[in-house]
C-alpha cells in the first residue's frame, strides 16, 4: 500500500479530456503503489470542483464497493465525448494551421 508524498503535484480534473486525465492519474497511482479503490478515490476527490461533485453526489453519499471505479466511469460518461460527437469533430474540416501533416493526422486519430 502506497501513499502520495505531500510534494506530489496533482493536476486538476480535465472536463474536456476526462479519459486522458484518468490515464495520467493511474500512472501516478502505479508510481506511488496506490492499489486500493478507496485510496484512489480519496486522492481524486479533492481535485474535483463543486459542479463536478454535483454530478457524482449519489456515489459520494453511498460509496459501496469500488468507489474509484464508479467515480471514474461516471465522470467519463458525463464529460467524455460520445461516439457521435467524436465523429462530428473528426469530420468538421480540420486545417493544418501551424501543424505539420503528421501532427494533424495524430490529432485526427486521437479524435477518432
Amino acid at each position: 500500500m502506497g501513499c502520495l508524498s505531500p510534494a506530489a503535484k496533482l493536476p486538476p480534473f480535465w472536463k474536456d479530456r476526462p479519459a486522458l486525465w484518468f490515464v495520467q492519474m493511474e500512472s501516478l497511482f502505479r508510481r506511488h503503489r496506490i492499489r486500493k479503490s478507496l485510496s484512489k478515490f480519496d486522492v481524486i476527490l479533492p481535485m474535483l470542483e463543486a459542479d463536478t461533485l454535483t454530478q457524482v453526489s449519489d456515489i459520494l453519499y453511498n460509496l459501496g464497493e469500488e468507489p474509484y471505479e464508479k467515480l471514474k466511469d461516471r465522470l467519463i460518461t458525463v464529460y467524455g465525448d460520445n461516439q457521435n460527437q467524436r465523429i462530428r469533430k473528426l469530420l468538421e474540416g480540420k486545417r493544418l494551421g501551424g501543424l505539420k501533416p503528421f501532427q494533424l493526422l495524430r490529432q485526427m486519430k486521437q479524435t477518432a
